[in-house]
């Protein structure tokens, strides 16, 4: 019920908006690079560190100056040896969804802004050939598997210290809790071990991320 009726609310608040938006001239695009430290055990034991980069336009209320809504874009992605680092099971998140930052304090061109972002988001966990970080640099690797895959809505609630209105840093906490189809009957890499005979699961995938960004002004004077 509760996934049902934040659909209409999500619609009104990114367009329903639109019209007071354009009226106003505070619009730029933001940035940034992070990593995202697992904080359930099981996700822990196989990807303890995924990092990430997220991207996307920010539009400030005029009628609150302090209140900003962002649509963001983002990817994180984790990497883990199998077999001695002869394969690499790998996972992969993709994210979009709306951002609301509001700026609670601000002093000689630093600003505090805590964010909630609700991000609806696709996971699959697959296999290739070689070891970690020979998928950079060898185009010989070979995708081999996908053993999870599936998705659900990320919650993530955090701040981000904003200076000269250019750069900043942020922490956050996402809360995630996917339902991932089992898509190997066969073999699950270590992720999924003891899975094999399952359809699908909820997997914990809830991390505390750190980063750094920039804001970009394109449109104002």
């Amino acid at each position: 019920m509760t996934k049902v009726m934040s659909i209409p609310v999500l619609v009104f608040l990114l367009f329903g908006t639109s019209d007071v938006m354009g009226q106003e001239r505070r619009r730029d695009i933001e940035g940034d690079v992070g990593l995202q430290i697992a904080t359930a055990k099981p996700m822990a034991a196989v990807f303890p560190v995924t990092w990430g980069f997220g991207l996307g336009p920010r539009w400030g209320f005029p009628t609150a100056d302090r209140l900003w809504i962002k649509l963001n874009f983002g990817v994180t992605r984790g990497a883990h040896s199998l077999d001695g680092d002869s394969y690499t099971e790998t996972l992969m998140n993709l994210r979009a969804g709306p951002e609301w930052q509001y700026e609670a304090w601000r002093l000689d061109g630093v600003s505090l802004l805590p964010f909630y972002r609700l991000d609806f988001s696709y996971t699959f966990d697959s296999e290739r050939t070689g070891g970690m970080f020979d998928g950079w640099f060898n185009e010989e690797n070979e995708h081999i598997s996908n053993f999870f895959s599936g998705g659900g809505m990320a919650q993530t609630v955090g701040v981000k210290a904003l200076f000269d209105n250019i750069f900043f840093i942020y922490a956050g906490y996402t809360f995630y809790h996917p339902l991932l189809r089992n898509r190997n009957a066969e073999y699950q890499g270590d992720l999924g071990t003891g899975w094999e005979d399952v359809a699908s699961r909820r997997f914990n995938m809830s991390t505390m991320s750190v980063g750094i960004g920039v804001v970009a002004d394109f449109w104002n004077d």
